[in-house]
């Protein structure tokens, strides 16, 4: 049996007992029941071994996921490095895009523009010689 914490005094157990109007038989079995409920107890009490151990093994979990989260960072800023990358190499694709965007509606518009002055200039050129035809006439 598991050494108790404290010494249970078996001899004065048994005379309260006894004195409170129990049988000694009944005396002596409550006094065994107690210490075998209290060796039960005392065999799931932790030592202070057992619990140096236990802190060792969380240590080393500790350092173990430690290394593991710096493994984990280390990999996500080298993923996030090369995203970066990836993004500013599409938004100067995009901006070239959009800059050649631009220079073709802005040529169109020119275009268009010189388009509609010359048929301005024809119309009014047409009208100016059809009013003349008909003056001259």
């Amino acid at each position: 049996m598991n050494a108790l914490p404290f010494a249970l005094d078996t001899h004065a157990f048994i005379k309260k007992m006894v004195g409170a109007g129990m049988t000694e038989a009944q005396a002596e079995a409550v006094t065994d029941l107690v210490r075998e409920a209290q060796g039960a107890a005392i065999g799931e009490l932790a030592t202070k071994t057992d619990l140096a151990a236990l802190r060792a093994d969380l240590a080393a979990q500790r350092s173990e996921l430690m290394g593991e989260i710096s493994t984990v960072r280390s990999d996500l800023s080298g993923e996030i490095a090369a995203l970066r990358s990836e993004v500013k190499a599409v938004e100067a694709g995009l901006r070239a895009e959009i800059n050649a965007a631009k220079s073709d509606t802005t040529r169109w518009m020119v275009g268009t523009v010189l388009v509609a002055v010359l048929l301005n200039g024809v119309m009014v050129l047409g009208a100016m010689v059809g009013l003349a035809k008909l003056l001259g006439s």
